[in-house]
């Protein structure tokens, strides 16, 4: 600080206010690296050191709408050339295809990508486009042999597929004395009933509770022990850094009234997948000792676990079209936009990327209110389940 003292002796400045301004120059010269260092650790992407975007083979399962789609064209936009999708409606999964060719033609990466070292390997420039369905076992195999056919391998796994349920659960056999509602119609072969006023479930109300059950497990939870079966040896031994990432909800940690079915199974869900995680971690040391055949690498386990996204998930409820059923969430308002608190899926897509990019795990709620919300449950449960029966109307 010589020169700082010198140009304040030239201007005349008393000893006692040079000695103050002297020591709040310095703290300042101190604390000035701080937000710097902090932007650096928000923002750096320390997986992107190992797999650089032209070189990282991803695989979206779920891609067709939504979140996945996003994802797609994200990973697309910044230079990713080994990108697969896979979705069960094949008209719109294409659609999504040629839109990430195009969006990779504006990504930042692809004038460099040419060039750069190891691209000589990429096998395809294109994106792969398969339609399958994830709840079943050939579709899953015939995904991963192609996979291993294009790139000889996977670095990141998304699992963006799923279904949701919107009744209440007493809605479903039509006895619900708060939203009166005739029982879900999803055994063809029942009569339904005229009544909406019902006080009990019938024989036939249980079932449609069983069916809609069934459902919802078989794609929410099924599918994804499936897939992580399938997938999780070939990340382990194919991947020098692999990852997968799993689109949770916030129903899976927060009860709410209208989503019992859609809450357990997401509840259900994350909890495979966290003890999946566990022991993933597991074969991997247990690999790395010594007379070990086949070497497996540490995957990451990250699940986004977000609140109302503003997409077309809700047609997906396996017990009646929302509109069917009145359904509400304060997050939508009537002209079918949102409130601040819904979430875009773009956004949430380069979120989740990011995370990603900078080897996160474990759970990861957003916004940060339903961190909160989560943590502040045990503590505060009538609170909260007046502000869940609020969000949905359900009082």
């Amino acid at each position: 600080m010589y020169w700082l003292n010198e140009l304040l002796s030239l201007l005349n400045v008393s000893p006692a206010s040079r000695l103050w301004i002297e020591r709040s120059a310095s703290l300042f010269a101190i604390l000035l690296p701080i937000p710097v260092i902090f932007a650096f650790m928000k923002w750096k992407r320390p997986r992107q050191t190992i797999l650089p975007p032209y070189r990282e083979r991803v695989l979206i399962l779920g891609a067709s709408s939504g979140v996945g789609r996003e994802l797609a064209l994200a990973y697309a936009n910044r230079g990713c050339r080994q990108l697969v999708i896979v979705g069960r409606r094949e008209k719109e999964l294409q659609i999504v295809a040629v839109e990430c060719d195009e969006e990779r033609k504006k990504g930042e990466e692809w004038d460099m990508s040419d060039e750069a070292p190891g691209y000589e390997n990429v096998k395809s420039k294109k994106t792969v486009a398969i339609t399958a369905d994830c709840s079943n076992a050939e579709d899953i195999v015939r995904i991963r042999e192609e996979c291993r056919k294009a790139f000889e391998g996977i670095d990141t796994v998304h699992i963006c597929f799923g279904v949701s349920a919107l009744r209440p659960l007493l809605g479903i056999p039509g006895v619900d004395p708060i939203r009166p509602m005739k029982r879900a119609d999803l055994l063809p072969n029942l009569p339904q009933s005229s009544k909406t006023n019902a006080a009990e479930a019938d024989v036939a109300g249980i079932l449609v509770t069983q069916e809609a059950t069934r459902r919802i497990n078989e794609v929410n939870i099924t599918g994804t022990s499936m897939v992580l079966s399938a997938f999780l040896p070939f990340l382990q031994m194919t991947s020098p850094s692999p990852s997968i990432h799993l689109l949770s909800s916030a129903a899976a940690v927060i009860p709410a009234p209208t989503r019992p079915l859609y809450g357990a199974s997401k509840a259900a869900q994350l909890i495979l997948f966290q003890a999946t995680a566990i022991e993933a971690a597991a074969q991997a040391k247990h690999s790395r000792k010594e007379g070990s055949l086949q070497k497996r690498a540490h995957v990451r386990f990250y699940a986004s676990v977000p609140g109302t996204i503003l997409s077309n998930f809700r047609a997906s409820a396996v017990d009646g079209s929302p509109d069917e059923i009145s359904a509400f969430d304060s997050s939508w308002n009537v002209k079918g936009g949102g409130k601040s608190d819904a979430i875009l899926p773009k956004h949430l897509a380069q979120h989740v990327i990011l995370a990603v990019d900078q080897y996160k795990e474990g759970t990861d709620e957003i916004p940060f209110k339903y961190w909160a919300a989560r943590r502040a449950f045990p503590f505060a449960p009538g609170l909260l389940a007046r502000m869940a029966s609020k969000k949905y109307a359900y009082n």
